[in-house]
């Protein structure tokens, strides 16, 4: 007499998914293929934090500030409600906030064709517009206005100064 089993087996589909993941399309050789170079960044980023002093790969290499630096400042005065310190430090937080939300919404929740039509185009258009907005901060608050200032333990201005 064959034995029952209480519980049901997760059906797996040809590409290896099982349960949540089905919907997003991972599966574990997307997941395997991840694995090195998320790792090889991660090391990457603890040596430059443990070496300059910041999280941000950007500064820790060249010394400037990135194209997004601020947002954290800005994240956290919009926490508190401070939308002119959050403007000041990174005028884009919110413009990207919603783009961010409505992206996962329509990748996840709508067909592929309406995350095509319209949530990539405008991802296109906020990185334009963090490159544009990078350009005019460095142009008029460069070197001199927080958080556009020059960070002197990058690795790039220590090689400098070695020299100078």
């Amino acid at each position: 007499m064959p034995i029952r089993r209480l519980h049901k087996t997760k059906r797996r589909n040809s590409a290896g998914n099982s349960g949540c993941f089905r919907r997003f399309g991972i599966n574990r050789k997307s997941i395997k293929a991840m694995i090195f170079p998320v790792s090889i960044i991660g090391v990457f980023w603890l040596a430059a934090t443990l070496f300059t002093g910041t999280a941000c790969l950007f500064a820790a290499m060249t010394g400037l500030p990135c194209p997004a630096c601020g947002i954290t400042r800005a994240s956290t005065a919009l926490f508190r409600l401070d939308f002119r310190e959050s403007i000041r430090f990174f005028p884009l937080l919110l413009p990207i906030f919603i783009i961010v939300v409505f992206s996962f919404w329509a990748k996840f929740w709508k067909s592929r064709e309406f995350y095509g039509k319209y949530a990539a185009k405008m991802q296109v258009g906020l990185m334009a517009a963090v490159f544009i907005v990078y350009i005019v901060r460095m142009i008029l608050f460069f070197p001199h206005t927080e958080p556009m200032e020059i960070y002197r333990n990058g690795i790039i201005p220590r090689i400098i100064g070695l020299f100078a």
